[in-house]
């Protein structure tokens, strides 16, 4: 029996979606959830940033590639995606970055979805 491809790939599907959710969640709420929320700074003239103004960053950043037991997730498309995520002379903006919350939901997700394997195996059977 064969489950660490199907698994991997079962899990790796699930992640991917959580990481868009969560990332996407950035650009909805104006600012970035480590361990809390960080509202982003506003503009000079008190606007809120072009990163919720025009939607181009948003609709640009998404899952990259998921692979075998692992999901790329980013924004390569978008020339200023880097600029204000890093705050390279700008003020810094973060969408993607690590995240203690994030990580205790794809943990959490994960859980769900091998709780959800073991329920559709019939272990009796081997």
């Amino acid at each position: 029996m064969r489950l660490g491809y199907p698994l991997k790939g079962r899990l790796s599907n699930r992640v991917a979606k959580r990481l868009h959710i969560f990332f996407q969640g950035s650009f909805e709420q104006g600012g970035f959830t480590n361990r809390t929320f960080k509202k982003w700074a506003k503009k000079r003239n008190g606007e809120d940033s072009y990163l919720q103004k025009t939607g181009r960053l948003k609709a640009q950043t998404r899952v990259l590639k998921v692979g075998n037991g692992y999901v790329s997730y980013g924004n390569t498309t978008t020339p200023y995606a880097h600029q204000h995520n890093e705050g390279v002379e700008q003020k810094k903006r973060t969408f993607i970055d690590h995240s203690e919350t994030l990580n205790r939901e794809i943990a959490e997700d994960i859980q769900d979805e091998l709780g959800e394997i073991l329920n559709e195996i019939d272990l009796i059977s081997f």
